[in-house]
Formats: C-alpha cells, sequence, structure tokens
C-alpha cells in the first residue's frame, strides 16, 4: 500500500483564490509579452497553487538535507524514466545529477538537474587537493544509485519523462532506495509535488534485481 514519503520538504504553498489572483494576472502578462521567460515560469507556479499543489525549491531542498561525511549529497533526483543516476560538483559549488544512459552530452544536459551555487559556502570545495582529485575524476562522482521505480497507483499517463523523482540516498551505491517523492519540472529549479510513498522490501528486492 502507498504510503507517505518521510522526507522533509520545505514546501511553498498559498492560498488558492490568492494564487488564483496572481495566475490570472501573469497568465494575461504572457499574452502580452510572450518572450517574457520570468512570467511564463510564474505562470506555471502559480497555476499549480491555485489548484491547491505544493511547490519546492530543489536548491532549498539540497542545502536543508546537507552531504554525507564523504560529501555526498544526502538526496537525489532524477528524471523518472532513469534507471540510475550520479552527481557531480563544481569548484563555484554547482551541484548536477544526470544519467550516463544517454550517450550524447547534448541530450543529457536537456535531462539532468543543475542545482546553481547549491553548496558555495562549503570550505571542502575550495580545497585545493580536493579539486586536483575532482578534475582526475577521483572526486566529485559518487558512484551510481538506482532510481526508485513508481507504484502503480500513481503512476502517471504517458511518458514518464515528464517527471522526476527525489529520494534519501542510503547509500551511494548501487542499491534500492527509499521514502520517493514524485515531481514534475516547472522551472529548471522548481518542481511541483504530485505524491509521495514509502518502497515496500518486495519492491526493494525487484528494483535491486535491475542491476544484477
Amino acid at each position: 500500500m502507498t504510503q507517505t514519503a518521510t522526507i522533509e520538504l520545505e514546501e511553498f504553498t498559498m492560498k488558492e483564490e490568492e494564487a488564483r489572483r496572481m495566475w490570472r494576472q501573469y497568465k494575461k502578462a504572457t499574452r502580452m509579452h510572450p518572450e517574457d521567460q520570468h512570467a511564463e515560469d510564474m505562470r506555471a507556479i502559480y497555476n499549480q497553487l491555485k489548484g491547491g499543489r505544493k511547490i519546492i525549491d530543489i536548491v532549498k531542498v539540497m542545502k536543508k538535507a546537507g552531504l554525507k561525511r564523504n560529501k555526498h549529497p544526502r538526496l537525489a533526483i532524477a528524471r523518472a524514466d532513469f534507471s540510475t543516476v550520479e552527481f557531480r560538483f563544481f569548484e563555484n559549488g554547482d551541484l548536477v545529477f544526470y544519467s550516463l544512459n544517454l550517450n550524447e552530452w547534448g541530450q543529457l544536459r536537456k535531462r539532468d538537474v543543475w542545482l546553481p551555487g547549491a553548496f558555495a559556502k562549503c570550505d571542502w570545495l575550495s580545497d585545493r587537493k580536493y579539486n586536483e582529485r575532482l578534475h582526475m575524476g577521483m572526486a566529485g562522482i559518487g558512484g551510481v544509485t538506482i532510481c526508485p521505480a513508481i507504484p502503480a497507483d500513481i503512476r502517471p499517463k504517458g511518458s514518464l519523462g515528464r517527471y522526476y523523482i527525489l529520494w534519501e540516498v542510503e547509500k551511494w551505491k548501487p542499491i534500492p532506495p527509499r521514502d520517493p517523492y514524485l515531481l514534475r519540472r516547472l522551472t529548471p529549479t522548481m518542481f511541483v509535488v504530485l505524491a509521495g510513498w514509502e518502497l515496500t522490501e518486495l519492491e526493494r528486492s525487484v528494483i535491486a534485481g535491475r542491476m544484477t
């Protein structure tokens, strides 16, 4: 039976009446100025808020969750049709989650989740030895972890490529995940929360079998 996931999220909410008023304003703005990407982003966000949905800023979520002792992220996010995901830090504090299921980098960039300045204030990111290891391919990439499967009762219709999954990573190794959330992307870093669940031991065993 599907249950609510246990990851703590800092969510943006608004009274539906107020969100509906703001949505109308930005809907009008996008008609008058279709080139205005900010207006389009706000229209999409208020469209979800007026329906009672909750919105998260994935950069803030990652910052709040923090890092493990080995400097690996506690959470992972990946497009829902990925089977595995990896991460990499950059010297400026950017964090990117991506999948090597795709061979062409141009296609990969359209599907990854890039978090600008997610951990820019962490001292270890500016450490010379760490960055030397990073450029040698010895740090920054924490290995592969398995992406969750979506239970049948909340699996959305159509292509899973329109959705993302956020979950807590027990270890950045090919082991089954726990406590995922189903999301849909609204802007590069803003997502609407659609559902949350806890994977049963049976489901985790089936997922683990995909890596054998």
